[in-house]
C-alpha cells in the first residue's frame, strides 16, 4: 500500500492501517443500521453483510498480528516455563484484535 494521502511522501503507513481502519468502518456502519430507510428484510440481509465482513477483516488482522505478538513477547523474554503460562500467553496471543480482548485476559476463566 502506498503513502497515505495527505502524509509527506517518506512517511509510510502504519502497519495494517486499512485494515483496522476498514474495521472501524465496519463496526460504524452496524451501529447505524437501525437508522437506514429499509425493510427488515433488506436490514437482516445489510446486516449479515457487515458482520461476514467484520469476521472476515479481524480474522485477517488476527493472523497477521498473532505472529509479530508472539515474536515479541519471545523478544523481551516472555517464554512459557510451565502449563498455566502456555495457556495464558496462548490466550493473549489469540485474544489481541477481537473486541473486549482486554477484559478475556483479565478474566479467570
Amino acid at each position: 500500500m502506498g503513502p497515505v494521502v495527505g502524509t509527506p511522501p517518506d512517511q509510510a503507513a502504519p502497519p495494517h492501517q486499512r485494515d483496522v481502519l476498514m474495521l472501524k468502518h465496519l463496526r460504524s456502519a452496524a451501529r447505524l443500521l437501525d437508522a437506514v430507510r429499509l425493510s427488515d428484510q433488506e436490514r437482516r440481509q445489510l446486516a449479515a453483510l457487515i458482520r461476514g465482513s467484520q469476521e472476515r477483516v479481524e480474522a485477517r488482522l488476527r493472523g497477521r498480528l498473532r505472529p509479530q505478538i508472539t515474536a515479541a513477547l519471545d523478544e523481551v523474554g516472555l517464554v512459557a516455563r510451565n502449563l498455566p503460562e502456555r495457556v495464558a500467553r496462548k490466550k493473549a496471543c489469540r485474544g489481541v484484535a477481537r473486541p473486549g480482548w482486554r477484559a478475556r485476559l483479565l478474566d479467570d476463566g
